[in-house]
């Protein structure tokens, strides 16, 4: 008999939520001292920048063996949100000097976008026995070849695009250049507001589930979802481009400022939106008229 999702080798049931959130703690904790150790073991023969990727890469691998540990991709969930934070400390530790005004930027807005983030995924986390949807599907159209995909696609290419968006901002921190303040604050602002519109656009979307218990039948076009299909995500890719500019402000190159921003919105309009309304369509009655009056991605007046 096959293992269920979520279990303990040995065992067909997952654990609890509670006893789940203790083994993802653990988990995590495991995950950033490998990635700890990969980054000492770096220090010596990889440039700051390249060393702090090689850590990311080594925490990753990591949580994947306890994704594997556990036969649960989702482990790696919070990965996203965890990892850019212990990595703008990481690279403010490193670096051993005074902190000036575009570092301080960072710190608080990759916390209070990463602890928020991580935040809402915890609250309504029903534990290990839960899987993505996503993840499951890849399951069953990969068959034996499910764990090299979650190796590289769901696991290592979050990873590297992340590191992509953080890129900018680890750069400044660590060659503390000139400081542009229209740029670091313009792009400060943008990450509060980004995570702001993040968190009411998720409180909303909690609030419509648990009174409508819909199931997922029901379609919510309220607060900040009647202007946009996809208002979270919206807040998401709004984030990184304000970190890219607040990094520009810290004297990030180019190359990180734009290309970290891009490759989100590639992300975002090519992969994630498009499978969610998929999704919806096969799920959500009326779901194609209401895409034709509200916007997929940028909130918009909705069409009459």
């Amino acid at each position: 008999m096959s293992r269920a999702i979520g279990a303990l080798p040995g065992m067909n049931e997952a654990p609890s939520r509670s006893q789940s959130m203790v083994w993802m703690t653990a988990a995590y904790v495991f995950s950033m001292g490998v990635g700890w150790g990969f980054w000492m073991l770096g220090q010596t023969s990889l440039p700051p920048l390249w060393n702090l990727l090689w850590a990311d890469i080594g925490a990753t691998l990591a949580i994947f063996a306890a994704s594997l540990f556990f036969n649960n991709s989702s482990l790696y969930d919070p990965f996203w949100s965890i990892t850019p934070m212990a990595l703008v400390a990481l690279a403010l530790m490193s670096t051993g000097r005074t902190f000036n005004a575009v570092d301080w930027g960072i710190l608080i807005g990759v916390w209070f976008w990463g602890g928020r983030l991580t935040y809402n995924f915890l609250r309504s986390w029903p534990g290990l026995r839960h899987e993505d949807w996503r993840y499951q599907n890849f399951r069953k159209s990969t068959g034996g070849l499910y764990w090299i995909v979650s190796l590289t696609g769901i696991h290592f290419f979050p990873t590297l695009l992340v590191f992509a968006g953080l890129g900018g901002a680890l750069e400044c921190i660590l060659n503390a250049g000139d400081v542009n303040l229209f740029w670091a604050l313009t792009g400060f602002t943008l990450c509060v507001v980004a995570t702001l519109i993040e968190a009411i656009s998720d409180n909303q979307l909690l609030a419509f589930n648990r009174a409508k218990k819909t199931g997922g039948g029901a379609i919510i076009n309220e607060g900040l979802w009647r202007y946009s299909r996809h208002p979270n995500y919206f807040g998401e890719w709004l984030f990184w481009f304000g970190l890219g500019c607040l990094s520009y402000g810290g004297g990030a190159s180019w190359w990180w400022v734009v290309g970290g921003p891009l490759a989100m919105l590639a992300l975002f309009l090519l992969a994630s939106i498009p499978m969610l309304d998929k999704r919806s369509l096969e799920r959500r009655p009326g779901y194609a008229e209401h895409m034709k009056a509200v916007s997929g991605f940028m909130p918009l007046p909705p069409k009459q």
